[in-house]
């Protein structure tokens, strides 16, 4: 189909491409530009290389048998989807343009899981992009809309290795599936997370990002590993909700604005970098109204620094600040078992406590200033270090009306010739 026009009705499709027969069937459009009401039903296979299509409902329904490659023209709907692909589409290259009231592109349903898309080299600009219920793969392209770009439902795999999306009015992933970001770039905008993972009704989504480097954040209501690539915010990072786990094994996150990690669920740092920024803490653990929310430190080796209102245990690893490295607030539970903390700082010490500190193993170090500070709780065991180079701060300052205590075991020096302990009270 090179020229012509073509005139269906709100029943039938303009066009049928094979049956559920007849799927070697091949249809060619290169150059048509039509209007019509329903436009493509395709069983078999076709190939769009130029034209340009406007319907009034769906543009093109990709039966299961079906294969649609787009490398060129324009598919348009003001009342549906432009491609409702239950088989296979493949987007090298066109426009798409779609309404607010549907998704450009929907890929499977929630009773066919198997149907594939795969976006490599599509660049457009729609209002909804993707709705998802199946697999799809992002290699290469750019799609730009006004609200959220990509919507992956429970039964949806979406697999980026390159490409860009990006939401002006929106958030570029909501996942209540599986998402694998493994390359590529997201750009929201300051009213939006970029990433949704999950809702406060789904636990059970997961999203694996191994690899992405790019510009956004991340609400977390569900399961997120991160095992390498680099994340930048200028807000919170990632923010992990009350039902959210959060576990890193590898790659950065980084914040101008804010934490870089907000946790208010489960947090495992076992490998990775964490960069925040003078103003903020890199780490904020729990609020005012939530101290069960738990962070667990078990390897990760990054300069960082943490604010805790709720749980904290400290397996093995090491966090350097240049400031207060742990700020341990009244409803903070701080538990040490291993690793190191220390800081560079002159004014700050490394570990401030007003709640409940029970350090048994571990080093902690200060520079010309206390290492501790206790004014309510501090308890001491095993084979603990903790030191400080200064004749004019004790290692450790407890304040009047703490409790404290340490076993023979600890060692708790002044390279300086002050004070190791002293008591206020």
């Amino acid at each position: 189909l090179y020229a012509g026009t073509l005139e269906g009705n709100a029943k039938y499709y303009a066009i049928t491409n094979g049956a559920s027969k007849n799927s070697e069937a091949i249809l060619n459009i290169e150059g048509l530009k039509t209007n019509t009401n329903l436009f493509l039903g395709n069983y078999a296979i076709t190939n769009m290389k130029g034209g340009e299509i406007t319907t009034t409902l769906n543009n093109l329904y990709n039966f299961p048998t079906g294969e649609f490659n787009m490398t060129g023209g324009k598919l348009s709907s003001t009342g549906g989807a432009c491609i409702s692909n239950q088989g296979t589409s493949n987007l090298y290259a066109g426009t798409l343009e779609g309404n607010t009231k549907y998704y450009a592109i929907t890929n499977g349903l929630s009773s066919n899981s198997k149907a594939i898309l795969n976006i490599d080299g599509l660049t457009t600009t729609v209002d909804l992009f993707l709705g998802n219920h199946a697999v799809a793969n992002m290699k290469n392209g750019e799609i730009t809309s006004n609200s959220t770009n990509l919507h992956n439902y429970t039964e949806g795999v979406f697999n980026m290795t390159g490409g860009k999306l990006g939401s002006t009015g929106g958030g570029c992933i909501s996942n209540q599936g599986t998402s694998n970001l493994y390359a590529g770039t997201l750009e929201a905008n300051a009213k939006y997370y970029a990433i949704t993972n999950g809702s406060s009704s789904n636990a059970k989504a997961i999203i694996n990002i191994d690899g992405i480097s790019t510009t956004a954040n991340l609400y977390n209501y569900a399961v997120t590993n991160m095992k390498s690539g680099k994340i930048s915010s200028t807000s919170a990072t990632i923010y992990n909700n009350a039902t959210g786990v959060f576990n890193m094994t590898g790659g950065k996150l980084s914040s101008t604005g804010n934490a870089c990690i907000s946790n208010q669920g489960t947090s495992n740092l076992y490998a990775g970098t964490l960069e925040g920024n003078a103003k903020y803490y890199a780490i904020t653990n729990g609020s005012s109204s939530n101290s069960k929310a738990i962070i667990n430190i078990d390897g990760i080796s990054t300069t960082a620094n943490l604010y805790n209102y709720a749980v904290t245990n400290m397996k093995s690893g090491k966090i350097s600040s240049t400031s207060t490295t742990i700020y341990n607030i009244a409803t903070g539970v701080f538990n040490m078992t291993g690793g190191t903390l220390d800081s560079s700082s002159t004014t700050k010490v490394v570990v401030s406590n007003l709640g409940t500190a029970t350090i048994t193993d571990g080093t902690i170090t200060a520079t010309n200033t206390n290492a501790i500070t206790n004014r309510k709780s501090l308890t001491l065991k095993g084979n603990t270090n903790i030191q400080n180079n200064s004749s004019s701060y004790p290692t450790i300052y407890n304040y009047s009306g703490s409790t404290y205590s340490a076993e023979e075991t600890v060692t708790i020096t002044n390279n300086g010739g002050g004070e190791t302990v002293h008591n206020e009270s």
